[in-house]
């Protein structure tokens, strides 16, 4: 993975990039995504989906912020985007399937319960988990 760069008005690089060795491939329903996960993991997790067309780049500032309160961060890359799978089926890209997806990788990382974030194409597995699997969720963002 390469560091995103930016340029500030100061005209200073600087570098965006969350850590690489925090990144993993998940197998989602066949599909690999790209999930960032940080954080010890018996702490209180926050799953935060990004929007579109964004990637996990998007929580790089609130990231170290979270990790250092003490809460695991994961962060998919729903497919299409980021590190992830980019099928050309277009039927793969509802909100229904990213929420299924998003299911797929809180139990492969073996996580029970947890906090959700997300907006844009990231509130659609946010709403869909808190409506089907009101029991996982501890609270919304």
């Amino acid at each position: 993975m390469s560091n995103a760069q930016t340029v500030p008005a100061t005209g200073t690089p600087t570098t965006d990039a969350l850590p690489a060795e925090n990144y993993k491939l998940i197998d989602a329903l066949g599909h690999q995504l790209r999930v960032y996960d940080e954080g010890p993991a018996d702490a209180p997790t926050l799953v935060m989906f990004h929007g579109a067309p964004h990637n996990s780049l998007e929580f790089r500032f609130n990231v170290p912020a979270l990790v250092k309160a003490g809460y695991r961060v994961v962060i998919p890359e729903h497919l299409g985007a980021g590190g992830s799978d980019r099928p050309e089926d277009v039927e793969l890209y509802s909100g229904y399937h990213d929420y299924e997806r998003a299911l797929a990788v809180v139990d492969a990382l073996g996580i029970d319960t947890f906090y959700v974030e997300g907006g844009d194409r990231g509130s659609l597995p946010l709403w869909m988990l808190a409506a089907l699997n009101p029991e996982r969720i501890l609270g919304l963002i």
